[in-house]
């Protein structure tokens, strides 16, 4: 047998002094503030599991998240890396730094493509460049 409320108890026990003289108004609003305390004490009851149910889902995107942002992170081909200074290196060439900035770009070439023989590798996919099988 469920236990009785306390606020729905008292309330009954209010009903009981029902006596019909001049506080028995006071005592049937003291019963009625009693319940209506209850039924919003039900009420947020439900609100709580609620929210604490609609909690654990954003939770769960969240964490969701995070995992597609680390794969994506981990995915992060090394040309991401290297374009910005190729583009700065390729301008001072096509700008006439041939002889000063031709070495350079051969270096950062090499290192390119050590670092993508390397990602390709850690993620088991073997490079194939646009001309083909290199």
């Amino acid at each position: 047998m469920t236990q009785q409320p306390e606020a729905l108890r008292l309330a009954d026990r209010l009903d009981l002094y029902a006596t019909g003289d001049a506080h028995q108004q006071d005592i049937e609003q003291a019963a009625a503030e009693l319940r209506r305390l209850h039924e919003v004490e039900v009420a947020y009851g439900v609100m709580m599991k609620q929210a604490e149910s609609r909690i654990a889902e954003l939770r769960e995107m969240v964490d969701a998240l995070n995992a597609d942002r680390d794969r994506l992170m981990e995915l992060n081909d090394p040309a991401v890396t290297y374009c910005h200074r190729f583009a700065i290196l390729m301008e001072c060439v096509m700008l006439g730094g041939v002889d000063k900035y031709w070495d350079e770009m051969g270096t950062l070439l090499d290192e390119y493509h050590k670092a993508r023989d390397a990602w390709a590798e850690a993620h088991g996919q073997p490079y194939v460049s646009g001309f083909g099988k290199d």
